[in-house]
């Protein structure tokens, strides 16, 4: 079937449009600004699971719930994470730092990182073993609402490695 061609459209002359005023840099940061943010939260307590859910209650912010360290793992070989907040106390065979090593070792493969949070009610001077266990960060509980937020928010601002 030929539609006819209407010559008037060709001889009308060409809009020009005007750049753009944003910049390259104000568009990727705008950009930036509408990305949703995946977020593990690795929680076996109703309570604290409700406290991060209100906490990261915020429109770049979607988050994922596994009671334990096995979900944990299965959520985060389905899924693709920003960033994981992690109770260290889980229910059943994996502890907090064993998911953390176990993330590390299957990150190693795919050149990534992503960024664990320790949430615990352990003492600061466990810290350390956090660390070595490959957990970036540690956060108290009881959880400051203004301090869980914007541990997140800084983490996720870093570059990604």
């Amino acid at each position: 079937m030929n539609i006819p061609l209407n010559p008037a459209v060709f001889a009308k002359p060409l809009a020009i449009l005007p750049l753009d005023t944003l910049s390259l840099k104000q568009r990727d940061a705008q950009t930036m600004a509408l990305k949703k943010y995946k977020i593990l939260v690795v929680e076996d307590d109703a309570i604290n699971q409700t406290i991060a859910r209100y906490a990261l209650d915020e429109p770049d912010f979607e988050m994922s719930l596994a009671q334990t360290g096995e979900e944990a793992l299965q959520l985060y070989e389905a899924e693709e994470y920003a960033l994981i907040l992690m109770d260290i106390g889980l229910p059943g065979q994996l502890q907090g730092t064993d998911v953390a090593r176990l993330i590390r070792d299957m990150e190693r493969s795919k050149a990534q990182h992503i960024p664990i949070i320790a949430c615990t009610a352990n003492p600061p001077s466990t810290k350390t073993a956090y660390l070595a266990a490959g957990i970036d960060d540690f956060i108290s509980k009881p959880y400051d609402l203004a301090e869980l937020k914007q541990r997140v928010k800084s983490w996720l601002a870093k570059p990604k490695i």
